[in-house]
């Protein structure tokens, strides 16, 4: 049992985090400070700045650990039947080296299950935590789909609308592929 508590993301404001865009601590991921990078010289968030934090969660039970950005190709203005397209989707993992989504056997399975201790795969292969994200390479690669709800005509062949956007997302393996959707 570990006595040092693991780091919390405080965030002055009740919605979003516009003190701590301005302020001189780094950002996490879900855009609030870590309790284990506040800088000193920071007014807001030091011990002795004595303020009241209004959001706050465990590091490790953090959301925002898989993001997503969509970038876009305007449509031609002159050209009132071309739409924009999809320029680029480009997937970001934040997660720390012992999320699931880091952890895996290095023996090359295309999949593994694991056994009940969670420590083994059922072909008896190791758990190893600092493994890059095993999710970024269904990106990389088009494989993965967007299963939103708001496909509409403007979408590529992997689903994804034409809509810039950079944010959250939830995902699902199916046993054949990835889908994701926007996190609320």
């Amino acid at each position: 049992m570990s006595l040092t508590p693991s780091p919390q993301h405080l965030g002055r404001s009740w919605t979003g985090h516009p003190l701590e865009d301005s302020c001189p601590c780094p950002q996490t991921a879900c855009g609030l400070v870590s309790t284990d990078t506040i800088d000193p010289a920071c007014d807001q968030h030091g011990l002795n700045a004595a303020r009241t934090m209004r959001q706050v969660h465990d590091a490790t039970a953090c959301t925002h650990r898989h993001i997503v950005t969509v970038t876009v190709n305007p449509a031609d203005p002159d050209d009132e039947d071309e739409r924009p397209t999809v320029d680029r989707v480009v997937f970001t993992c934040n997660a720390p080296e012992d999320a699931d989504c880091r952890t895996y056997p290095t023996c090359d399975c295309e999949t593994w299950r694991w056994s009940n201790d969670r420590m083994f795969d059922e072909a008896g292969h190791r758990r190893v935590p600092g493994q890059p994200c095993w999710i970024t390479d269904w990106f990389e690669n088009d494989g993965a789909v967007y299963a939103g709800d708001d496909l509409d005509d403007l979408r590529r062949d992997d689903c994804v609308p034409a809509v810039a956007r950079s944010g959250p997302i939830s995902m699902t393996f199916d046993g054949d592929g990835v889908e994701w959707t926007w996190s609320a």
